[in-house]
This record gives C-alpha cells, sequence and structure tokens, in this order.
C-alpha cells in the first residue's frame, strides 16, 4: 500500500492505482450542512447551506458567511465574484453586483420556478410550472395535477434586462413534466424534461421536441423516475451551439445539431456495474466530468473523467472514506467534486 500526504495521510487503494488512474485529493472542508456548490474561478466560490450563503476566495480552503436577505439561499447562481442571484423560493429573487455586499429584490412571473438561469448578466430564462383549467384524470403525471378542475402546464420567461421584467415566450406542451434548462449562450439551450428533451436556437422563441438517432433502440432505453426531486438520475450539459450530453438512468447520449437529435454512447460503468449519473459537466467537446446519482447504487461512488467526449470514461481513485455527490466547473476550467460537507479536486 502506497500513502500520499496532503490535509493528513490520506491511504490509496495501492500504488498502480495512483500512478496508472487520475485521483482526487481534498481541498478542504464545506460549511456544515453544505447543499450546493458553485465556482466561478479557481479561487472564487460559492457554497448554500439549508440558511447561509458562504463565499470562498483562496479555492475552498476557507469560508465566509455572507449575510443574504434570503432564510433558504440553496438555489443561487454567480457569473462571476461580484455578479450573481439567490432565489427565495417564492415569487421574487434577488441580485448583487459586488459579492454580496448589497442586495437587490426583484420579482418573478407567477408560476412554479422549476428552474431559473442567466447566460449572462442580462439574458435569463425561468421554466416552470402555471396552474390553468384542465381535466386532472387525463393527466398521466401526478404532479401535472393542480386541482380538481385544474392542472399544471409549462410555461417558459426570459429577462433581456437582469430579471427586472419577464416576457412569457411560445413553449410546447408535451405532456410531460420539464425539470430544468440549460444554455450554452444567449441563443443556443436544451430543456430536460421526463424522458425528453427539447430545444432552442433563437433563445427561447421557439422551442423543438429532440429526436434519437435512426441507429438507437428506443425501446432498450431505461426511463427516468420522478421522486420527490424530480428525477434524480438525469443529467444534461450543451457545452457550445452544436456538442452536448444527455443521460437518464445511465443512457448516455451526444449531440452535434445542438439537440436536435441524440446518439447513443457506451455507457460509464464502475466495477461492472452501470453509472446512473446525476452530474454532468464539460469544459470543451473533449474533456468531462460527472458523478453518479446515490439514490440505488453503492456507497461509495467516485467521480468520473472523459477525455474523448463521452465515449469512455475513468474513474478518479478516491481519498479513503470519500464521497461525491456533485461536480462544478468554472469558467477558468477549475473542476471541483463535494460531498458530505468535502471539496475534491482533481490532483496535478
Amino acid at each position: 500500500m502506497r500513502t500520499l500526504t496532503f490535509f493528513g495521510a490520506c491511504l490509496w487503494m495501492g500504488a498502480a492505482v495512483a500512478q496508472q488512474t487520475p485521483a482526487l485529493r481534498l481541498v478542504g472542508l464545506l460549511p456544515q450542512d453544505s447543499r450546493a456548490v458553485q465556482f466561478v474561478s479557481v479561487k472564487d466560490g460559492w457554497c448554500s447551506t439549508a440558511h447561509d450563503l458562504y463565499r470562498s476566495a483562496d479555492g475552498g480552503r476557507n469560508w465566509v458567511r455572507v449575510q443574504t436577505p434570503v432564510y433558504d439561499p440553496r438555489r443561487f447562481q454567480f457569473l462571476d465574484s461580484r455578479n450573481g442571484w439567490v432565489g427565495t423560493g417564492g415569487d421574487s429573487f434577488y441580485w448583487t453586483h459586488d459579492g454580496g455586499g448589497t442586495w437587490t429584490e426583484l420579482r418573478l412571473p407567477q408560476c412554479v420556478v422549476y428552474d431559473l438561469r442567466f447566460a449572462t448578466l442580462k439574458t435569463g430564462w425561468i421554466l416552470g410550472m402555471r396552474e390553468t383549467p384542465g381535466d386532472p384524470l387525463r393527466e398521466f403525471i401526478q404532479y401535472r395535477v393542480a386541482g380538481e378542475n385544474s392542472v399544471y402546464v409549462p410555461v417558459l420567461f426570459r429577462s433581456d434586462d437582469g430579471g427586472r421584467t419577464w416576457k412569457q415566450k411560445p413553449y410546447p406542451d408535451i405532456k410531460s413534466l420539464p425539470s430544468r434548462i440549460d444554455f450554452a449562450d444567449a441563443q443556443h439551450g436544451l430543456s430536460v424534461e421526463f424522458n425528453a428533451t427539447l430545444y432552442t436556437r433563437d433563445g427561447g422563441d421557439s422551442w423543438h421536441k429532440s429526436s434519437y438517432a435512426n441507429d438507437v433502440k428506443t425501446r432498450e432505453l431505461r426511463l427516468a423516475e420522478i421522486g420527490p426531486n424530480t428525477f434524480h438520475a438525469t443529467a444534461a450539459r450543451l457545452v457550445d451551439a452544436e456538442y452536448g450530453w444527455w443521460s437518464v438512468e445511465g443512457d448516455l447520449f451526444r449531440t452535434t445539431d445542438g439537440g436536435a437529435s441524440w446518439r447513443q454512447l457506451e455507457s460509464p460503468r464502475w466495477h461492472a456495474r452501470l453509472v446512473r449519473i446525476h452530474g454532468l459537466r464539460f469544459a470543451d467537446r473533449k474533456r468531462g466530468w460527472a458523478v453518479a446519482s446515490r439514490l440505488g447504487q453503492p456507497s461509495p461512488m467516485p467521480g468520473f473523467r472523459t477525455l474523448d467526449g463521452g465515449a469512455t470514461w475513468e474513474a478518479y481513485a478516491m481519498p479513503l472514506g470519500a464521497e461525491v455527490g456533485e461536480v462544478t466547473l468554472a469558467e477558468d476550467g477549475a473542476v471541483y467534486f463535494w460531498g458530505d460537507d468535502r471539496l475534491y479536486t482533481p490532483a496535478k
């Protein structure tokens, strides 16, 4: 056995493993009961807990509490070290333009917000559901039932002034359940729905349902499961106007036409077991990172990386007792994994 030293002694699985496979190293501890982590650069990071927001200026080694007007700031996004927002879980959210020193409240349109995402300081989208008259008995998905005579239908809004005003955009109802949106830029985006995706090439003015390539055996594909947090083993990422990846319960796909069609890739595996991907990040068309869903899989699971656009994946060698549940990628290419209030990064 071989012992490496960083922040104390960490025992690795063996010298051959440490030499031949990529490894994660411990950076430091996160605030207790961490809910979400985002880094905008190798040094500047943000972390939320059940009641507080924290900031790090030294790559996650130390964290300082940031005063916010939000009771539960788990939903947040920073576009750089100074500009970002936190959600209230209600009908408003708060912007900061000085790294959390001051906050400005902005109103959200009336809907159940599923995802809020900005591609630039000015341009952002809200994906949600809105109650409308309808027949609940005709709704296959229980989450779409609103009342005795009403149902929820998907709705999309766009802002071009930093969230001060919102304009509703046409969004097709494919009788599914929306989950999240991902934009490569202000024009090209994906919307993840229950076992399906939609794509846009005009900033959300129009959406189209994706299809599978002709060689995909659709009857053999796995289906996502709906749970308290929607579906746990689904992840998608659009890295530019053409290339993106999508995973459902371990089935992995790549698009080279902006989400119009998906071609299936070999699924990543860990000790011959299929990996159900929960988090997915790509720096470019070749380099990507993934983490597995914690539900229904053996624990602990390692983090994964690909250097060939998802054609093959390799697992990171993990510090003893380490477990990761998410991965975040900064604009400058810095990669951080985190889980159980500990922060990790790939070893040099």
